[in-house]
Formats: C-alpha cells, sequence, structure tokens
C-alpha cells in the first residue's frame, strides 16, 4: 500500500516536471521565434529605407502612427536615401521591444546636399497584427 502511494506521488511530481520543463521550452522557443521576425521585419525596412522606397517601408510603421501623421508619405517624396545602417540596437526584457540606432545619409532631390541623420528607433511587437512595426515612425528628415 506505501509503495502504491509513493508512486503515485513520483508520478505526479514526475508528470509537473515535465509540464514546467516543456512551458520553459516553449517560452524558449517563442522568444527565439519572436526575436527572428524582429529581424526580419527590420532588414526588410532597411532594405526599403535603402532604395527609398517609403510606400513600402510604411507596412513597417505601427498604423496608429502612420493614422497620427496621415502627411509623413507626403513629405517623403523627393527625399532619397543612400545609406541607413544600424549602429546598435538593445532588446527590452520582455522581448517585446528593440531600440535601435541607425545612421542615415540622405539628399533631397530639389537640394543635392547629403546630409545625415542619426535616429533612435523605437520597434515593438503588435499584438493584434502579430508582428513588429516601428513605434516612433519615419525618421524626421
Amino acid at each position: 500500500m506505501r509503495n502504491s502511494i509513493l508512486a503515485k506521488k513520483f508520478r505526479c511530481l514526475l508528470g509537473t516536471g515535465l509540464v514546467v520543463i516543456l512551458m520553459a521550452g516553449c517560452a524558449a522557443f517563442h522568444k527565439a521565434r519572436s526575436m527572428e521576425a524582429f529581424h526580419k521585419a527590420a532588414e526588410a525596412y532597411r532594405i526599403t529605407m535603402d532604395v527609398s522606397d517609403f510606400e513600402a517601408a510604411a507596412n513597417f510603421i505601427d498604423p496608429a502612427w502612420l493614422d497620427a501623421h496621415p502627411a509623413a508619405l507626403e513629405q517623403m517624396r523627393g527625399l532619397r536615401i543612400t545609406s541607413y545602417e544600424i549602429k546598435r540596437f538593445t532588446v527590452l526584457e520582455d522581448l517585446n521591444e528593440v531600440h535601435q540606432e541607425v545612421e542615415i545619409s540622405y539628399y533631397r532631390l530639389d537640394q543635392p546636399i547629403e546630409r545625415h541623420l542619426h535616429q533612435q528607433e523605437r520597434w515593438a511587437f503588435n499584438e493584434s497584427l502579430r508582428a513588429w512595426r516601428l513605434a516612433n515612425g519615419f525618421p524626421n528628415f
């Protein structure tokens, strides 16, 4: 009888331990997938900026920011990016936000003088879209 009770307790503890291990493994897998998704989004945004395709770049901007700045895309017309370089980035502890420092070289078609801009980007995981979006929008050129 005593062996039967010990065996049940052991199975219960073993089952609980397996659940904890599986949950930890799932959390680690989710975090890795989330960071992989961030890197893909940030790289795609970098490419669209490098070729001055601001309409495509707008797909990576938080929709709330775009709604609050309806003239943003129009202000980008006549602007050409010559370089968009990621200098460093910091992942916040909860893995739902990334701060990225970039250096952008650009010129305006009506003023062909190259200028340089340092931008602090704040990327956030948008739960409703299930995607990473640039929360602070386009740089202020």
